[in-house]
């Protein structure tokens, strides 16, 4: 977060390139929420089914799991 404040991203994508990840794609998704529920339209934060929030669980666990083993050591810090 440190990295990020001070506008080194690459410094935050070598620290934890997950969290810079899913920062951005969690501030889209609040950005979407928002706008729809201004414009008075339902909007579910990220509704169960949805393959976005799959698709972040999916990698989430993929990095996490690769980030530990010896072909993924260039994602740690």
């Amino acid at each position: 977060m440190n990295n990020l404040t001070h506008g080194d991203l690459v410094g935050a994508l070598s620290s934890n390139a997950m969290a810079v990840v899913l920062l951005a794609v969690m501030s889209f998704v609040g950005t979407v929420w928002f706008y729809r529920r201004w414009r008075g339209q339902p909007a579910p934060l990220l509704p169960a089914r949805s393959p976005l929030l799959w698709g972040l669980v999916i990698a989430f666990v993929v990095f996490g799991m690769l980030r530990w083993t010896p072909w993924g050591a260039w994602l740690r810090p």
